[in-house]
């Protein structure tokens, strides 16, 4: 999507088998075991209005998403086996509001055995008693074993529209490219599939035509079974 096919893969055998440094070990939840890339699919706000963006027409300055911290505390938890990834866990979010609540909503969630906070390029001592989220900004330059976005933004605006800054290439390309095992992404997936809809992947000087590039990517393998996509379960727990 942003490299014009110069990029080398170095992430598979001889035999087209992931080498061992980039599985993750996970197997639960049901069909993550060797997957690079997961999709928690929150519904689309026009079908569940309990899932749409909160920002700065509802009185608040930045955009937030309290479905996606609940689906992405939840999906933590079913993580498994422990031991399954002897690595770091980074949590990222495109707006700062969103990653102070991801940072709240997480503080108490278990994490498998061997799965360690990143802590990011910064220091975070006066956070202690917090989870260290991040914006993806402040992570550009580095990176973790397994990488959890969310993404944020769920509203009903016309194609194209909807995306706010997410529909910055160098800001998308910095976002997905974290993971060195395992990527997680929280979000609607109709909602990105109706705001690319309109974008023709034979012309790329359109300004959407990465994020469009990505989506028949991630299409492609979800249908293939390459990548994961499982409904996000929305529950609050305790």
């Amino acid at each position: 999507a942003y490299y014009q096919g110069r990029l080398m893969n170095r992430t598979l055998d001889k035999q087209g088998e992931p080498v061992e440094r980039v599985r993750h070990g996970f197997h639960t939840p049901s069909g993550l075991r060797d997957r690079a890339v997961v999709w928690l699919d929150v519904p689309w706000c026009r079908d569940d209005a309990t899932t749409h963006e909160v920002g700065p027409n509802s009185g608040q300055s930045k955009y937030t998403n309290p479905s996606e911290a609940r689906a992405l505390a939840n999906f933590l938890r079913t993580l498994g086996p422990d031991g399954g990834c002897q690595g770091k866990l980074a949590v990222l979010a495109p707006y700062s509001r969103q990653v102070s609540l991801l940072s709240k909503q997480l503080r108490d969630t278990p994490l498998p055995a061997g799965l360690q906070v990143q802590l990011g390029l910064k220091a975070e001592a006066d956070n202690s008693n917090r989870f260290p989220a991040h914006t993806v900004d402040s992570f550009q330059g580095n990176q973790a074993d397994v990488v959890a976005i969310s993404l944020v933004r769920n509203n009903e605006k016309e194609i194209g529209h909807g995306l706010g800054f997410l529909d910055d290439p160098g800001r998308m390309n910095v976002l997905l490219s974290r993971a060195e095992r395992l990527l997680i992404l929280v979000g609607s997936w109709d909602f990105f599939l109706h705001q690319v809809q309109a974008v023709r992947l034979e012309d790329e000087s359109q300004p959407l035509w990465s994020f469009k590039k990505i989506v028949t990517l991630l299409d492609e393998w979800f249908r293939d079974g390459r990548a994961l996509r499982i409904p996000a379960d929305l529950r609050e727990h305790s």
